[in-house]
């Protein structure tokens, strides 16, 4: 898996995603970006769980996907800044922590929200989130909150801080 470059620090972000869903307005899951991203290149990670078949017993699964995705994601409704990382925290590093996150197969009402809560404070407790008083549940419903407001009439994707001030967005749709 190929690493993001250590001479800048990156950026990590709980980032909501259009659907069409009727359960849940937004997907959710972490995004792993470096400072200012330049458009065209692949450099950003995304890290998150989605629903596949299980090809052998036919069923819906939970599936972990930490994937190397462009840059610019068309997709992207909102994000909330978590934070810059340490130099010496690699995506590596973070998709071999975030793979290790339970999936909750038997649990209808489990979704990709919850796999977010559990990661976040999975980074807190390995230290690759430095505030220890951040509060997932919380974030992701301001973040929520937010990316409802946030509109897609910008090329730059709205960023909030954990608290949901609008704060430069370094990420672009296109």
């Amino acid at each position: 898996m190929p690493l993001l470059s250590n001479s800048r620090k990156n950026r990590l972000y709980m980032s909501f995603y259009v659907r069409s869903s009727k359960i849940d307005q937004f997907h959710t899951g972490l995004t792993l970006t470096p400072k200012n991203p330049s458009a065209g290149k692949l450099e950003t990670w995304r890290y998150h769980v989605k629903n596949v078949i299980d090809p052998i017993t036919k069923t819906e699964i939970w599936k972990y996907e930490g994937v190397l995705v462009p840059n610019t994601v068309v997709e992207m409704a909102a994000c909330v800044f978590l934070g810059k990382l340490s130099s010496d925290v690699t995506s590596e590093s973070i998709n071999d922590l975030l793979e290790r996150v339970p999936l909750k197969q038997d649990d209808k009402t489990w979704r990709c929200h919850d796999w977010v809560w559990d990661a976040v404070k999975a980074l807190v407790d390995e230290s690759i989130l430095t505030n220890p008083n951040v509060n997932a549940q919380q974030i992701w419903q301001t973040g929520r909150k937010f990316a409802e407001g946030a509109g897609y009439a910008t090329v730059a994707v709205p960023v909030c801080d954990v608290n949901g001030n609008g704060i430069h967005s370094e990420l672009r749709r296109s």
